[in-house]
């Protein structure tokens, strides 16, 4: 054995998959919050149900979730999906420490 894995030391792998590990577990937190704020912008409701905030300027679900994804710069099905996820955990009862 040379002792590298690819074309780094078997130390410099090791420290490489903590810093993974570290980022993996970062990811998952910042999906979780991006999936309770799009909750919180748009709760979930029954399909079909009208949005109660009685506000004059109404976007819909689609609209609200699409500005939310745009202006953090990520897709519109990301943000669907992570609101979805975290609408069925709430209050972060799946969220990695």
């Amino acid at each position: 054995m040379t002792g590298m894995v690819g074309s780094v030391t078997r130390q410099r792998y090791d420290e490489l998959v903590k810093l993974g590990r570290d980022w993996v577990a970062t990811m998952s937190s910042v999906q979780w919050q991006l999936g309770d704020a799009a909750t919180e912008i748009e709760p979930m409701r029954p399909y079909g149900g009208s949005n109660p905030s009685g506000n004059e300027e109404l976007f819909t679900v689609s609209e609200a979730l699409r500005l939310f994804a745009e202006d953090v710069g990520l897709a519109y099905t990301t943000i669907r999906d992570y609101r979805w996820v975290a609408s069925r955990w709430p209050n972060g009862s799946c969220q990695v420490k």
